[in-house]
């Protein structure tokens, strides 16, 4: 019987090794070993070596027929140091010509098959398109690999031809591919670009592209949520603990890509959640912390912000409808409550959103908010609090509204008045959200349109905004 040693001994690649269809993580894995086996990338010398390499070249960088004179230690090693240098001070020698054209021609002459297929990964894994010579190093290393016999170098040869990891157009390409297919990481492992290839350079612009991609897809409505979770999938660090990024280079342009699609449309409602709990898990809420959305522009933000001020609003509303448990004036008040805020939110009128809950209700909503129950602030226990009170603080123009569930009053504060009710705080006592605001009432007359009536009117005189009662009575 045959042994795996010998199947695999009898064997030129592993292309064609049966891979079993299940468990996932298996088939991955041993797609992941296959690559790993013919995979080019060496192992980066020590820091001290390139060091040493660096030094080395630059001294003859003056004198380029002197590389004749060099150990063959640093033309093997001369990949890694070609495209940085030990500081920002110092020159990168691939800028230089006369030197890039000694080494490559010094690389044809003396150097391995293994020494060609380093420079080829290194290559990628930097990928100097920015490089005045870019044009000049794709052009060489796709002459020095038809010079390869081995089957590791006809191996690259052939993944390099089908993916155009060295020409212009590569990135763009692996990107249709990995939009068509749904699945960028089986899509990265068929082009060879595993272990550090998979972290920054070719992969990465590659990356971008294919945010180009999903971005004008979203605007086209031609994306289904299931495919668009499985594309963002990989631009998680799956070895991280803390949600990043897998590529940080790329945090201001997938926001933005994921969100400019809708600066003046709504997105179906599974796209969005898609969107938002993606950015909410990797950049956190804006409204709390705006450290990882340094950089995003404003317009995108404005659409995250947007869906947070919906998010809240339906997030009340639930909380007020299984909080009220069947109490019949709230269940009855509710109705009006709700198709009245909706109207303004509907409109665009509502900048800022935020709710704040008692403690038992607090606990009851983690049952059906799930993690954002314990996001919102607190209510103090104290005179007027109940355990089951919420409160919802807004903002439409220069006013800040405060609505209550139960029977509680409607509140309007301006915004410049000192001791109006703060945002996004975790802790609060109630005469911070009840005491002296500019006005207040009852909603009375709720089916007539009375206090819907009287509160528009004074809001419309306070920020010039107008909603009609056609909008925000229920239909």
């Amino acid at each position: 019987m045959l042994t795996l040693k010998s199947q695999l001994s009898a064997r030129r690649s592993f292309d064609n090794l049966p891979i079993p269809s299940e468990p996932f993580r298996l088939l991955k894995a041993l797609q992941e070993a296959r690559m790993r086996l013919g995979n080019v990338t060496p192992a980066e010398p020590s820091t001290f070596d390139l060091i040493e390499t660096y030094n080395a070249l630059r001294s003859i960088v003056g004198n380029p027929k002197a590389f004749r004179q060099l150990p063959m230690r640093h033309i093997r090693r001369a990949p890694w140091v070609l495209f940085q240098s030990p500081t920002e001070e110092d020159e990168i020698l691939a800028d230089n010509k006369r030197f890039l054209v000694a080494y490559l021609s010094e690389l044809r002459e003396r150097a391995s098959a293994s020494a060609v297929l380093a420079f080829a990964a290194v290559y990628l894994r930097f990928y100097p398109v920015g490089s005045p010579h870019a044009e000049l190093l794709q052009v060489a290393l796709v002459n020095l690999l038809k010079t390869l016999k081995t089957p590791r170098g006809v191996a690259f040869r052939e993944k390099s031809s089908e993916f155009h990891l060295l020409r212009k157009d590569g990135p763009d390409l692996v990107a249709r591919i990995m939009l068509d297919s749904g699945d960028p990481d089986s899509v990265a492992m068929n082009a060879g670009l595993v272990g550090p290839l998979e972290e920054q350079g070719f992969i990465e612009a590659a990356c971008r592209q294919l945010l180009k991609r999903i971005s004008n897809q979203l605007e086209r409505g031609q994306l289904t949520e299931n495919k668009l979770g499985r594309l963002l999938s990989y631009y998680k660090n799956e070895v991280s603990t803390r949600n990043q990024l897998r590529f940080t280079g790329l945090r201001v342009f997938l926001a933005e890509s994921l969100l400019t699609p809708f600066l003046d449309k709504e997105p179906d409602p599974e796209i969005k959640a898609v969107i938002s709990d993606f950015l909410t898990s990797h950049y956190n809420d804006p409204r709390l912390n705006r450290a990882d959305w340094h950089g995003v522009n404003g317009d995108a933000l404005s659409v995250m912000m947007r869906w947070l001020v919906s998010a809240t609003l339906e997030d009340f509303f639930r909380i007020v409808s299984e909080g009220s448990m069947g109490h019949s004036d709230a269940d009855r008040m509710w109705v009006y409550r709700r198709a009245f805020w909706t109207a303004y939110l509907e409109g665009g009128y509502i900048s800022d959103a935020w709710v704040v809950l008692g403690e038992e209700i607090a606990h009851t909503a983690r049952r059906f908010l799930k993690d954002q129950a314990d996001t919102y602030g607190r209510l103090v226990r104290g005179y007027g609090v109940l355990p089951r009170h919420a409160v919802l603080i807004m903002r439409i123009g220069e006013l800040i509204i405060t609505e209550w569930n139960y029977m509680g009053k409607y509140r309007a504060w301006s915004i410049d008045i000192e001791g109006a009710p703060n945002f996004y705080k975790k802790h609060y006592r109630r005469d911070e959200l009840v005491d002296f605001p500019v006005f207040e009432g009852s909603h009375h007359g709720a089916r007539n349109g009375t206090w819907q009536n009287k509160l528009s009117n004074l809001i419309n005189e306070w920020t010039g905004i107008k909603v009609y009662a056609r909008e925000y009575m229920p239909r």
